[in-house]
């Protein structure tokens, strides 16, 4: 009996964590959405210079590829990719701007993390 009731607590859980939704980054604007994809606008105010974009995003779901029409799109693993563009040049307080179509087959996946060289642009707290 007692094992009956841990089985149906932990499905309880597992529902709720399932269930749960994921708040998506503040620099991520979604332009358009097709079954299994979604064009979105990546919009950040650089805080730091640099010369060379590198951008990791984290998404809550599974990810199969993502298009990045501004440089290179490397898979870290299903739910994390790093962007490369080595001629990007900004400044403190330059606006970054592209878009980006993240490719899914399970459910949608929203972007939940962004680090721009080395610091947080996502906006969640």
């Amino acid at each position: 009996m007692a094992a009956g009731i841990l089985a149906a607590k932990a499905l309880l859980l597992l529902g709720l964590v399932a269930g749960a939704q994921s708040q998506q980054c503040s620099s991520i604007t979604i332009l358009n959405e097709s079954g299994g994809s979604y064009r979105a606008r990546f919009s950040a105010t650089a805080s730091t210079s640099f010369t060379g974009l590198n951008l990791e995003l984290r998404f809550d779901n599974a990810v199969n590829r993502l298009e990045f029409d501004s440089g290179a799109s490397e898979k870290m693993d299903d739910h994390r990719f790093r962007l490369l563009s080595p001629g990007w040049v900004a400044q403190p307080g330059w606006k970054v701007e592209f878009t980006i179509t993240p490719h899914y087959s399970g459910g949608k996946s929203t972007v939940v993390g962004a680090v721009m060289n080395g610091v947080d642009v996502c906006g969640n707290k």
